[in-house]
């Protein structure tokens, strides 16, 4: 115990001190078994006088959550206890798969805007076998529009992107914008070699595409442009293929032949920073203007380029062509507006 002894017979104040915390400690000591005293009566008549349930062996008791609510029988206590923890278990788990969620939300932003693998990306397209619901862009599933392949380009690709398009007609306007790419390629999964634009039709047919505000190099092979009285207008005219404000924009193989002299437009577009090459063995006929460069873009042209038919082979408005296509593409070969320049092996053509 903690009592203090006395040793000293005079009654001293110190002496007083210590007889006075010698009754302290009785009666705080006092106080606490008296409080255990109750408790345990308490609880005693608690399991004896309160007995009750569907047996008379049942005590409240038992009965009594930890806070204080007395429940009719113990069984009804233990499920309602199960009941809660299951309730709050699956809120946890509830709240665990909506964050796992976001986490996987998160980092498809973050590949969305910068990708995550530093390999180069092949997509793949199929008309016929493909679907934009269930297809995820691989050769065994391929996506069923090119755009939908385009949707999975992220905004900064630090590898190359192709898209390979299995035969078939794509009635789409593709488009394009605000990509930062090291090199996009789009064009005929099966081998185009040995077809000749200007004499066969190519497997592959596409309405529109068009590149909006992007950066790096693109390369457009082997489409043949259709269904071009439906495509979609800019700037109050109709392009089949465009490239606009930004990039360089390769065309090689491709044919434009839909019957286009009767509407506002051209075949391919480069405008404002952009630029285009057209080369190789591309095909025009019937074309109000084969290729327009407009407003400070520059368009380089090959001269193997062929077609026939066409109204205006290429215009220049404030902007600079180099090369120009063989006599009889067109019934006007060039045509400049504005402060524009075509330049053909160091000539300037006014």
């Amino acid at each position: 115990m903690g009592l203090l002894k006395l040793f000293s017979n005079r009654i001293s104040r110190e002496w007083k001190e210590k007889f006075n915390k010698n009754i302290d400690y009785l009666n705080n000591l006092e106080k606490k078994l008296s409080d255990q005293d109750k408790s345990t009566n308490s609880r005693i008549d608690n399991l004896v006088l309160h007995s009750g349930g569907e047996s008379h062996n049942e005590v409240v008791d038992a009965r009594v959550n930890h806070k204080g609510e007395i429940f009719d029988t113990l069984q009804g206590r233990l499920a309602d206890t199960e009941k809660k923890v299951s309730e709050s278990m699956s809120v946890l788990e509830t709240n665990q798969a909506d964050t796992k969620a976001q986490v996987a939300q998160l980092n498809n932003s973050v590949e969305t805007i910068v990708g995550g693998s530093a390999d180069w990306i092949n997509l793949y397209v199929s008309a016929d076998l493909g679907s934009d619901q269930n297809g995820d862009g691989s050769e065994e599933k391929p996506f069923a529009t090119i755009q939908m392949a385009v949707n999975q380009i992220p905004l900064v690709s630090i590898p190359g992107v192709s898209i390979w398009v299995d035969d078939g007609v794509y009635l789409e306007d593709v488009s394009i914008r605000n990509i930062s790419a090291t090199a996009i390629y789009v064009g005929p999964k099966n081998d185009i070699s040995t077809i000749d634009p200007s004499k066969s039709d190519m497997p592959v047919k596409l309405r529109s595409l068009a590149f909006y505000q992007c950066k790096g190099y693109y390369k457009v092979t082997g489409l043949q442009f259709v269904d071009t009285k439906n495509a979609p207008k800019f700037s109050g005219s109709v392009y089949s293929l465009m490239v606009e404000q930004g990039g360089y924009l390769s065309v090689d193989k491709c044919k434009f032949a839909e019957d286009a002299r009767n509407l506002a437009g051209a075949a391919i577009y480069a405008g404002g920073l952009s630029a285009s090459n057209v080369y190789g063995t591309c095909y025009f006929h019937r074309q109000n203007i084969a290729v327009y460069a407009n407003l400070m873009s520059q368009v380089l042209i090959n001269q193997a380029t062929g077609g026939k038919e066409n109204t205006t082979g290429v215009r220049s408005t404030d902007a600079i062509v180099r090369g120009k296509f063989p006599v009889g593409f067109a019934d006007v070969n060039e045509n400049i507006q504005g402060f524009g320049l075509i330049i053909a092996k160091g000539t300037v053509l006014s």
